[in-house]
């Protein structure tokens, strides 16, 4: 999927990305979560997109924090079924 591969790609830089960005990025993470029947298990067998999740849990910044929460709850709730 190419999308994943763009995401993966913006993580990959995250030292040299702004805050916005990765946000933007993570956020597209949940909206395909939430919207692609069936996509979950192809977005958790991917490492980077559950790194990608906890550290913008964990990276101090609000926005960013806020979207990984949301998008580790839509990731969690799809799972679950």
């Amino acid at each position: 999927m190419p999308l994943l591969e763009f995401i993966e790609g913006v993580y990959g830089d995250r030292d040299n990305t702004d805050a916005p960005v990765l946000k933007a990025a993570l956020e597209i993470v949940g909206d395909l979560a939430a919207k692609i029947a069936g996509v979950v298990p192809v977005l958790l067998s991917k490492p980077f997109v559950t790194q990608f999740v906890q550290e913008g849990q964990t990276s101090g910044d609000v926005g960013l924090v806020e979207s990984a929460s949301w998008v580790a709850g839509v990731l969690q709730k799809q799972a679950q079924g």
